[in-house]
């Protein structure tokens, strides 16, 4: 929710959904020369540890904030909320999820609906990573006694209350936890996009998103840079099995994406993912124990030979580093996941026979097709005659 028009659309949006129960509100997104609202409070945070005084720094941020709860004609003290901001803005966790904590109290005003500040449901365990099952009780417990609510995304904190984050994206886990914690009949992602599409549409022009997808293609899909959903999000929906459309907030009438176990119809679907590392060793050695697991999407076993695709760049182990080995690497590798379905073996032949093709790894649900980067745009012609000919 970018701007003031932006929060009025989503308001229309979730009262034509009708009895959505949690809302869970992002940071606002780029507007009228704005970046978003995160990406201005990480810049302030660099400012603030460069010397810059926390004033100076926030004040754009500000600026912005004001501006929109102005727009929206909200009459609350605002001011005591930005001083809390300023007062905690060495702390980077706390600084970087304002965006979530301002936009979904600023939401919660305009709508007329009972705010609850994410810290207080969302749980981190002392690792880092979100306390599901304490997370899902304190929303459940929430919800009994305020029932519908606004909450933030993308924070939370830990057992001392300290301000704690997802990765970026995380707002759509917030959101996945939210609906398990309360067996919700439907989780409604609302993005700028009419739906989840076959490839990524600034590259491949399409008319229309798919009717529907399984969890695992979708997040598969997610883990291959499909930007529309996290992929722990997709995990913790399919886990629960809770029913999931993707919409577009500014079109909410229109069809959407549904995501369910088993859809009736199965789309070619495909997402690319760039600085991919291909790993060759031949040798008569077992290296099974010798090529790393971590970041690893595919490896595969042949007579005195392994081959192993990572999604990420990694340094060899130094046991390969023998005479009787021959290692081969590309630190500039393309790996392609594409879905399961009537075109699916015909696309992989074609690839086959017009690009150099380093491994095909067999997964659930579809394939991993691992490339040297410089053939990515060659494969894209390719998934756009068999996108065009569905």
């Amino acid at each position: 929710m970018a701007d003031a028009n932006a929060f009025r659309k989503v308001a229309d949006a979730i009262r034509i959904e009708n009895n959505i129960e949690i809302i869970v509100v992002s940071a606002g997104g780029k507007t009228g020369g704005y970046p978003k609202i995160t990406d201005m409070l990480v810049d302030a945070y660099r400012k603030i540890q460069k010397g810059e005084s926390v004033k100076k720094s926030l004040n754009s941020v500000f600026e912005r904030v004001r501006r929109l709860k102005d727009d929206l004609q909200l009459k609350f003290d605002f001011e005591e909320e930005l001083m809390k901001i300023e007062v905690g803005a060495n702390d980077p966790d706390f600084l970087i999820s304002r965006g979530e904590y301002l936009y979904s109290l600023l939401f919660s005003k305009f709508f007329g609906v009972a705010f609850v500040d994410a810290k207080e449901i969302f749980k981190f365990c002392d690792n880092g990573e979100i306390n599901e099952e304490y997370t899902c009780f304190n929303i459940g417990e929430k919800y009994k006694s305020v029932g519908k609510f606004v909450t933030g995304g993308f924070y939370g904190s830990d057992d001392f209350g300290k301000i704690k984050t997802f990765s970026r994206g995380g707002g759509d886990v917030s959101g996945a936890i939210a609906a398990k914690a309360i067996n919700a009949d439907l989780f409604v992602d609302f993005t700028d996009v009419d739906g989840v599409y076959a490839y990524d549409p600034k590259v491949v022009a399409q008319t229309s998103p798919m009717q529907e997808i399984s969890y695992s293609t979708l997040e598969n899909l997610a883990k291959f840079g499909a930007t529309v959903i996290h992929p722990k999000a997709v995990e913790i929906l399919s886990e629960s099995e809770t029913n999931t459309v993707v919409k577009n907030t500014f079109h909410p009438r229109k069809h959407g994406t549904f995501v369910r176990k088993n859809p009736r119809e199965k789309y070619f679907a495909a997402a690319a993912k760039d600085g991919c590392v291909y790993v060759k060793i031949t040798g008569e050695i077992n290296v099974k124990n010798l090529l790393i697991e971590d970041g690893r999407i595919g490896i595969l076993y042949r007579e005195n030979e392994v081959v192993a695709v990572y999604d990420r760049q990694i340094n060899l182990p130094k046991e390969l580093k023998r005479n009787d080995l021959y290692v081969e690497t590309d630190r500039s590798v393309t790996a392609f996941y594409v879905s399961l379905s009537d075109s699916t073996p015909q696309f992989i032949e074609t690839v086959k026979g017009s690009v150099e093709t380093y491994a095909i790894f067999d997964i659930a649900d579809g394939y991993i097709i691992a490339i040297p980067s410089k053939g990515r745009r060659d494969v894209e012609n390719i998934i756009c005659q068999v996108i065009s000919g569905e």
